[in-house]
């Protein structure tokens, strides 16, 4: 082999070796670039997932606020209502003082377990408005009770008029009787 035919040879090996030199540099380029653009996808993914994470914390914050606002607004209006409403008025004012009750009667009588058809009219309406004010707190032991919509703490605003039911003994013997011992045991869990 001459001299010019040896480096002929190693032109082409070399020029093999660079090829392959080339091709094992362009695989580990890649492998490299895929590793580069695995890590920066997870790495995306993982924000993706923290951003996420933090917008249902977000979210979760508002609706809870939401919901405390809505409670509120439903306890005012519930205490406005009860403010409101005559029948109610009538009711705690025969609790208080006595006042409202039919002339010639009182508490006991117009509680009595007696049949209403022994009642005169303005008894009758009395104990309607007994029953309506016992039914209204019938309702809130409801939602404090069964539906755990409100706590005893949100209801703290009634304290009074639902203790007048264990405190007034006419009023907790009628309760009893008459079906409302829910509004006996929310006065026993409103006074702990």
């Amino acid at each position: 082999m001459t001299t010019a035919e040896t480096w002929d040879v190693i032109i082409k090996v070399a020029g093999v070796g660079l090829t392959v030199v080339g091709i094992v540099g362009a695989y580990v380029k890649y492998g490299t670039e895929q590793r580069q653009n695995r890590q920066t996808r997870r790495e995306q993914q993982q924000k993706d997932r923290e951003t996420r994470r933090e917008q249902q914390e977000e979210d979760r914050r508002v609706a809870e606020e939401e919901l405390a606002w809505r409670k509120t607004q439903f306890i005012f209006q519930l205490a406005q209502d009860f403010d409101r409403e005559a029948t109610f008025q009538r009711a705690v004012q025969m609790l208080l003082v006595g006042a409202q009750m039919p002339a010639g009667s009182n508490l006991a009588r117009i509680l009595a377990p007696v049949s209403p058809s022994g009642l005169s009219p303005d008894e009758k309406r009395a104990r309607y408005d007994v029953d309506r004010y016992l039914d209204f707190f019938d309702r809130i032991y409801y939602f404090t009770c069964v539906t755990m919509t409100l706590s005893i703490t949100d209801i703290k605003c009634f304290e009074w008029y639902v203790e007048q039911v264990s405190n007034t003994p006419e009023l907790e013997a009628y309760a009893k009787s008459q079906g409302y011992e829910n509004v006996l045991e929310l006065a026993q869990k409103i006074k702990r």
